[in-house]
């Protein structure tokens, strides 16, 4: 029986890890043009221009560069994607396990425990199975016993779990982030920027709406390599090939640890952002789908819209700090969380901590949402495959 229930518990965790994998890719398919977006608009000032808003960088991006430039650096994170989402389901589901081991939770009966929709909760939790632990080894026993109980963690438990859950998947995302705000601020259409285009043959003379006022541009310093649409020669800025070469420039320049740049900022953020969007997409479920009618794949559309938001109404000012810190690259000195805060305070930029938020909300909405209906939808296919050996 000890071996029947460990091999359980090993498929859970390999459901949760390939069901975490498929949300974050299919979120990240949709979402990383408006991550462009987002981390251009973050870093503009840094890399020498301006944008008057979303819409002009998107319309600017558009012009000068293709619709390949708004999936620069898309290679490193939709690969990392297989570890990101996955690590952060999975920590969230043995962080559960591991508090109700210590502090177990009391029963409640189901209404109808064999519908998906009697119980928002149960039906659209993030983590369901950390939620409804059972001590049998048998998988019959583990069912009915499911059938006849819910154990349902408080929000503020699902909160602590989703910040350890963030705190750890805070060194997965760390380097995906650095490679891929790095390309995104990269002006110009080159090979290897993620989705292994050809090099651009539109014009390599940078508009000049698209310069500051006080930059000079002229035919000599607008391409600083075959294959590029240069940014400003003023921003000094090394323009890299793809992620490889970006990645063996930083390790070359930094060592193996500066590939964690930004690590403090990233976690600051995840820490409290993913507990956000957790807390915010389990109120939902309990408190507000209920209540307007909500269920299956509606519901975990409409939990994962407000767990988007929430997560984005926490975490920006961080992820601005982030990207600051990650976009100066070429340094040898890490600009640290205080010193951030503390220029922009004194240069009356405080302002600049929400700049792109809009973009960063719209792009919260369709992400947490694919994220979570994804995820739990494809944990029950997975679920179901095991539903035939249980009889």
């Amino acid at each position: 029986p000890g071996r029947t229930h460990a091999r359980q518990r090993m498929n859970e965790s390999t459901k949760q890890v390939f069901s975490g994998s498929m949300a974050g890719i299919a979120s990240t398919i949709v979402c990383h043009p408006l991550d462009t977006i987002r981390t251009r608009l973050q870093t503009a000032e840094q890399v020498g221009l301006k944008y008057n808003s979303p819409y002009d960088c998107a319309r600017r991006t558009w012009k000068m560069e293709g619709w390949r430039a708004f999936y620069k650096g898309f290679s490193s994170p939709l690969m990392a994607q297989a570890v990101y989402k996955s690590v952060l389901f999975l920590t969230y589901h043995k962080t559960q396990t591991l508090l109700n081991s210590l502090s177990p939770l009391p029963s409640k009966p189901l209404s109808s425990p064999s519908s998906p929709s009697a119980s928002p909760s149960q039906s659209a939790s993030p983590s369901p199975s950390p939620s409804t632990p059972s001590p049998s080894p048998s998988r019959a026993s583990r069912t009915s016993s499911t059938n006849a109980s819910i154990q349902r963690p408080g929000i503020g438990r699902v909160m602590v779990c989703g910040a350890v859950a963030g705190g750890v998947n805070s060194f997965v995302v760390t380097p995906v982030e650095l490679i891929r705000n790095n390309l995104m601020v990269q002006r110009g259409s080159f090979k290897g920027a993620g989705l292994g285009e050809k090099a651009s043959n539109k014009t390599s003379v940078s508009s000049p709406s698209s310069v500051p006022a006080s930059t000079p541009t002229s035919a000599s310093d607008s391409r600083s390599k075959p294959g590029f649409n240069s940014i400003p020669k003023s921003s000094g800025r090394t323009h890299y090939r793809g992620p490889i070469h970006l990645a063996s420039h930083i390790i070359t320049s930094h060592g193996i640890l500066g590939m964690w740049k930004g690590i403090v900022p990233a976690m600051i953020r995840d820490s409290f952002g993913v507990a956000a969007w957790f807390g915010s997409f389990e109120l939902s479920q309990r408190h507000i789908c209920p209540h307007v009618g909500l269920s299956g794949v509606p519901g975990l559309l409409f939990s994962g819209v407000l767990g988007g938001v929430g997560y984005w109404i926490v975490a920006f000012p961080m992820d601005t700090i982030k990207s600051m810190v990650q976009v100066d690259v070429n340094t040898s000195r890490t600009r640290s969380v205080a010193s951030v805060i503390s220029h922009l305070w004194t240069t009356n930029q405080m302002g600049r901590l929400y700049r792109g938020i809009s973009v960063a909300l719209t792009r919260g909405v369709p992400g947490a949402a694919i994220t979570f209906a994804v995820q739990r939808k494809t944990k029950e296919v997975l679920d179901s495959f095991d539903s035939p050996r249980s009889a």
